[in-house]
């Protein structure tokens, strides 16, 4: 081999080293952060400096205006971190290109490329190589190098370079998912926290500001207003207003004119990110002129009647609503609900008291019966506060338990497989460490899926849009793929809307918390769900075939048996009738009947079954 020989060869070698060290370096960086920005920051700084080249940056896709956006670079130019944000359009330029083509782009001389889109900041570039970065067959964006040299670039790069970008694609979706996982526990730990603020306070001024104040800080939006529905008026309010112009407040909406009014006047949450061209847009706004083009609201309810309207406001270029937003509110929107409603009825019991305090000296023989009114409304203050207090601590029991048994072992999971994937790394078996991040990223996939169940179960929304028998279908479904036991539901009659969301939402109660006793105590391979709908009353049956229990000995011990009695409770509040028949090793059988207002439902089956069980 001649000098000449040797010395290329030497240098192969020594390039082919540092690209592999780069390699090496660049899966490291990917486990030991799920920080995105930080993770690419690291990333393009050790690939320029590696690799000595003139400009590195990683654009990424915006799945909203599907426009390319560099979110980090590193350069020898003097380029200030400040530097106002560079977005490119699929097709535009070389990096655009790729998005557009998913494929990589190598151009030694840019001045004979007419798709080159020169920078004023990097007025050096001569030649310039882009690979896309891709989940499975997705384009996310793209790695872009840059040289001051015609012809620096080899079709050896072009492979390193993808490999460096399949790295970063893995590194990207691996923090994303993460970033998704943690943002729904902060969500649910935010909702705790702004439960038990509500709860702490009374006073209806106090208990406003603070429903508007964190429904603005929970989904990062702008503003937000609260409006009420005037019966006798009929026209909503606006009653108050946080971070947004006063003059909003006091404004008045006809039925089905504005967002808010449109929510009280349908019943369903209104999602607008481009107001300014809404059809429906209020005329009184028109004069306000004011900032703001997206909106969310959802309806504020009480026992099954619409009393106002919750509302975010912001700029849709920068926080337009989605519906996972539609969820998080109206999940919030019944917190705060309860909370005004006790908040009135606290202002209520507060002037009541008020009143007896000035006329006991004038009107004593009225003394007797103003004390029985004030004793009856502090004991519905006070059953309420019972209420409140009990429903709070079965969903914040059954959150840490749900979390406790998947999400902690799936993070934990998660956890060993990049503590394995680095040691994999560290040994250079680059193949092991891509499958434990692979099952990684699939545990982080099944914790994503677990906290949507968690908050889909503090209450279903297709209760609301689809009815009971929709939603008992689908928690039947959900029951059995999760405790393997068969659950079979059988519908007899005409099925109808309840005449109240608060008798609707108390069976599926009654039914959710029946089927995780099943789940934790019955033992059980069989359960069944019987509905009939009958002219005068709905009729339930939920039986299984477990172990069952004794009953009058079980319910004799109530510190360990809040469960059914709670089941019997609620079905009472609604002016319903429940049976329980249970006995060891012959399963246990629960037979509900609640009134129902509709007369002209007529049955499709016969009622044989449930009169020869019930």
């Amino acid at each position: 081999m001649t000098q000449s020989g040797e010395i290329a060869s030497s240098h192969f070698t020594q390039q082919l080293a540092r690209q592999l060290q780069v390699v090496s370096q660049v899966s490291q960086s990917v486990t030991a952060t799920l920080e995105l920005d930080q993770l690419l920051a690291q990333v393009v700084k050790l690939i320029r400096r590696t690799f000595g080249y003139y400009h590195v940056s990683v654009f990424l896709l915006d799945m909203d205006s599907l426009a390319l956006v560099m979110r980090q670079f590193s350069s020898q130019n003097d380029v200030s971190t400040e530097t106002k944000e560079v977005r490119l359009e699929k097709g535009q330029g070389i990096v655009g290109k790729v998005a557009g083509t998913g494929k990589p782009f190598l151009c030694n001389d840019v001045r004979q490329e007419p798709s080159y889109s020169p920078h004023e900041l990097l007025p050096e570039t001569q030649a310039e190589l882009a690979v896309p970065l891709k989940t499975g067959n997705r384009v996310i964006g793209v790695l872009d190098v840059q040289s001051r040299n015609v012809d620096s670039f080899q079709e050896d790069d072009i492979i390193v370079l993808q490999i460096l970008g399949d790295q970063i694609a893995i590194a990207i979706e691996n923090a994303r998912l993460f970033q998704d996982a943690r943002r729904q526990y902060e969500a649910m730990h935010a909702l705790h926290g702004i439960a038990l603020e509500l709860t702490s306070q009374l006073e209806s001024g106090g208990v406003v500001a603070i429903i508007l104040q964190n429904a603005t800080r929970l989904l990062g939006a702008q503003g937000s207003v609260l409006g009420v529905y005037d019966s006798p008026a009929d026209l909503v309010r606006v009653i108050a207003v946080h971070n947004v112009p006063d003059e909003l407040k006091n404004a008045e909406l006809r039925p089905g004119e504005g967002v808010g009014s449109l929510v009280i006047a349908t019943g369903q949450p209104v999602v607008v990110n481009d107001l300014p061209r809404w059809e429906k847009r209020a005329p009184v706004f028109n004069k306000m002129n004011l900032p703001y083009d997206a909106i969310l609201s959802v309806p504020l309810r009480w026992q099954g009647e619409l009393f106002g309207a919750l509302s975010l406001v912001d700029r849709g270029e920068r926080r337009p609503f989605t519906n996972d937003d539609v969820q998080l509110l109206s999940l919030f929107a019944d917190l705060a609900s309860i909370a005004l409603k006790k908040a009135d009825l606290y202002f209520e019991i507060t002037q009541l008291s008020q009143d007896l305090e000035r006329k006991v000296a004038e009107r004593t023989e009225e003394l007797g019966l103003a004390r029985d009114e004030l004793a009856q409304k502090a004991e519905q203050l006070q059953q309420l506060l019972a209420n409140m207090i009990h429903i709070q601590e079965e969903e914040r029991t059954r959150i840490a338990l749900d979390l406790h048994d998947e999400s902690n072992q799936l993070i934990t999971a998660a956890l060993y497989e990049i503590q394995a994937g680095q040691e994999s790394i560290r040994g250079e078996r680059h193949a092991a460490a891509l499958g434990k991040l692979e099952t990684a990223k699939e545990l982080l996939r099944r914790l994503e899926t677990e906290n949507r169940r968690i908050i889909t179960g503090l209450r279903p929304p297709m209760l609301d849009s689809q009815g009971l028998i929709a939603t008992l279908k689908w928690h039947a479904e959900a029951f059995q793929e999760h405790s393997h036991i068969p659950c079979r539901v059988q519908v007899y009659g005409r099925p109808i809307r309840l005449s109240s969301p608060t008798v609707e939402t108390a069976v599926y109660r009654v039914v959710q918390e029946s089927l995780n006793n099943v789940a934790a105590h019955a033992q059980a391979r069989n359960v069944s769900l019987l509905v009939q709908f009958g002219p005068e009353e709905l009729r339930l049956i939920i039986e299984d075939d477990g172990v069952g229990f004794d009953y009058d000995r079980t319910v004799s011990h109530t510190s360990s048996q809040m469960g059914l009695i709670g089941i019997r409770e609620r079905v009472q509040s609604i002016g319903g009738h429940i049976d329980i028949f249970s006995t060891p090793g012959g399963g246990t059988r629960i037979a509900l009947k609640i009134p129902v207002n509709d007369h002209s439902v007529t049955l499709e089956r016969d009622e044989h079954y449930f009169r020869t069980r019930s």
